[in-house]
């Protein structure tokens, strides 16, 4: 084109008419420019290509790249998962694949496993009566009606005959719809542990009933019995008054024998009673200052501390907190009477009352001087009628520490001793600071 113009120009110009000479030098600059930008364009175009089809190659390998971890991945968690899983075509009845776990939890090797042969892993039939043949296509047809993975529980088989307890969970395989993924988890040792957990159960609910049975047994037996105690001291007494003259040693034995006993009768029915009615009474907790009760207390025991010479310190106690103030009042008048009552005759008692805190509970400790307790005994004195001393060396009921014990267990927290034999004693119990109603 470029050469047909030049031509032209130059016949233009051998004729004499520069005019359309000049016009076709227009036109031959113009087809330069166009032959430049057409080129240009196509090395644009050019580059632009090589461009796309580069990145299409690396968007390719970065693709391959990315689909070999996700199969290796895949693959680490199939081959060394616990679970046993196996890939089944649901169409043929055939086992394609299964991990190392499947193996391992039916007792199957590669060589033994029925890989030709129908899907041996359940028994005939379930514990519902369900024929087992019948657990894949039910599960299957839910997973294809809702597009999600299903989840139950199933009888499974070993390669030994040994049936087990398993969880199951069938997946729908997103290569092929002929083709599932089957999930199993053996749950035979949590059953087992389930199964002994109901029978603790139920064997604590037979216990808490009898406990209760036994306790208002308790309570309406020793009730009844206030009165006929209650009459053979005023009877004795009566009897002592109608006789003529004076009594006989042998004859005052006897009858104070009777009022002894009668009285020891009379406070061992009371403690019961007052045992019985720590679970047969509703707890009312308020919130309760502590200092303030114990204020109270000192205030009561003032004869009995004057009486024995005893020494009662109170040291810092926490701000008011909810608690039951009635029977925690019983566990410090316990410690209070047991730290002032077993002491050596040529001792003064020496008490103290103290507290400390943590995050979630306040302790409140109770010491004496007494005459301790050894180790082997420091957990049996929190029984019911556990004596380590005859009525002759201290007097009680035995009851005692066993109200402290219940009180603080209903308040879901404990109570311990320490001691030095011959040295004294420091009970400690906690009630925790934020117990809601």
């Amino acid at each position: 084109m470029k050469e047909l113009l030049q031509q032209l120009k130059l016949l233009c110009q051998a004729q004499g008419t520069p005019a359309m000479g000049e016009l076709l030098g227009q036109l031959e600059a113009q087809a330069t420019r166009q032959t430049f930008l057409t080129g240009r364009l196509q090395k644009d175009l050019d580059r632009t290509v090589r461009y796309l089809n580069s990145t299409i190659e690396e968007l390719e390998e970065r693709n391959q790249e990315l689909e070999e971890i996700a199969d290796r991945r895949f693959r680490d968690v199939f081959e060394n998962t616990l679970d046993s899983i196996l890939l089944y075509n649901y169409v043929q009845g055939r086992i394609i694949a299964t991990n190392p776990a499947l193996m391992a939890t039916f007792g199957y090797t590669d060589e033994t496993f029925p890989w030709q042969e129908k899907l041996r892993l359940f028994p005939e039939y379930q514990a519902d009566g369900q024929a087992s043949a019948q657990i894949i296509p039910d599960n299957r047809a839910v997973v294809l009606e809702k597009r999600v993975a299903n989840a139950f529980e199933v009888l499974c088989q070993r390669a030994n005959g040994e049936v087990f307890e398993a969880s199951a969970m069938i997946v729908p395989y997103s290569f092929d719809e002929e083709m599932l993924y089957l999930i199993l988890r053996d749950i035979s040792p949590q059953k087992k542990v389930e199964k002994a957990l109901q029978e603790q159960k139920q064997e604590l609910e037979c216990y808490i009933e009898s406990n209760m049975e036994l306790e208002n047994f308790a309570y309406i037996a020793s009730h009844d019995l206030q009165a006929p105690i209650r009459g053979i001291v005023s009877f004795t007494t009566l009897f002592r008054r109608s006789l003529q003259g004076p009594l006989t040693g042998e004859q005052e034995e006897y009858l104070r024998y009777i009022e002894t006993n009668a009285l020891s009768m009379h406070e061992l029915i009371t403690a019961l009673l007052t045992y019985s009615r720590v679970n047969t009474e509703e707890n009312e907790f308020v919130t309760t200052d502590v200092a303030q009760l114990l204020r109270q207390l000192h205030q009561e025991f003032r004869p009995l501390l004057a009486e024995r010479r005893a020494n009662l310190e109170i040291g810092e106690l926490p701000a008011p907190f909810y608690l039951d103030p009635i029977k925690v009042r019983q566990v410090f008048q316990n410690l209070l009477t047991n730290a002032i009552k077993f002491v050596p005759a040529d001792r003064n008692p020496k008490i103290s009352v103290s507290s400390y805190s943590d995050k979630t509970h306040h302790y409140f400790t109770v010491t004496d001087n007494g005459i301790g307790i050894a180790p082997e005994f420091q957990e049996n004195i929190f029984l019911i009628f556990k004596r380590l001393h005859t009525q002759n060396e201290y007097k009680g009921t035995g009851i005692g520490l066993a109200i402290c014990k219940k009180v603080i267990h209903q308040h879901q927290v404990r109570i311990w001793v320490t001691s030095t034999p011959g040295e004294g004693c420091t009970f400690t119990f906690s009630l925790a600071k934020h117990l809601m109603p």
